[in-house]
């Protein structure tokens, strides 16, 4: 099984370096089925998605995708332009309702930390978990 595990990152600005909260969300009715184009990987048309959806919100992000093996690593940068908790919420459920038709997808949108104490907050950027396993 090849399985794509995907970083997304998402947070809002007016958070403090001390703060710490866990973010889970339920996957709304919205289903967003993502499609390659010809010369994309899933990493790539993810990463593709989840910035456009940002900016339709008024999130500037830079999005890096990267692959190493069976690994598709997804970065969202700038999370300085994350507003509200509103913006971080609408793209937490944006991430959780991607879906493909030949792979399923696990999800967890994570804040600064992870529910057990872990940090994910490194360099303006936090962490989400994705990960896509091919059925």
């Amino acid at each position: 099984m090849i399985k794509l595990s995907i970083l997304t990152i998402a947070l809002f600005a007016s958070m403090s370096a001390n703060a710490s909260f866990t973010y889970m969300t339920t996957i709304d009715a919205n289903i967003v089925f993502v499609k390659p184009q010809t010369d994309e990987s899933m990493c790539q048309a993810s990463s593709r998605y989840i910035k456009d959806y940002a900016q339709g919100l008024g999130v500037n992000i830079d999005v890096g995708a990267g692959i190493s093996g069976s690994v598709c690593n997804v970065d969202i940068y700038n999370i300085s332009s994350f507003a509200n908790v509103g913006q971080l919420a609408s793209v937490g459920n944006y991430v959780k309702s991607l879906k493909a038709e030949n792979y399923t997808m696990s999800s967890i949108v994570y804040g600064l930390n992870d529910g057990t104490g872990q940090p994910l907050l490194w360099n303006d950027k936090i962490y989400a978990d994705t990960l896509w396993t091919l059925r």
